[in-house]
């Protein structure tokens, strides 16, 4: 048996070929090992957001408390508000 993958992307193409002999049922095939190492670095900020600090994101319990009740009130939904928002995701660059 014998398969071909091809893997296309904006680095280029990696193809690989996999030619494998028939194999009695239950073998195993060979492989190699291959060594791979990932590292994590976690901020100040994440340490404390994940020692429960709610202070760090700046929202407390209580103010997300307000905003999903101001949400489902509808207080947002206003073209006044759709304005301020859409404005001020433009000037931050997010966009």
């Amino acid at each position: 048996m014998q398969i071909n993958t091809r893997i296309s992307g904006s680095y280029g193409t990696i193809a690989a070929v996999d030619k494998t002999e028939s194999r009695p049922a239950g073998a195993v095939p060979e492989t190699s090992a291959i060594a791979a190492t990932d590292t994590v670095q976690i901020s100040d900020a994440g340490r404390a957001r994940a020692a429960g600090d709610r202070t760090v994101s700046g929202l407390d319990p209580e103010r997300v408390a307000q905003i999903r009740k101001n949400i489902l009130d509808g207080a947002y939904n206003s073209l006044d508000v759709v304005d301020t928002v859409a404005r001020r995701i433009l000037e931050s660059g997010d966009l």
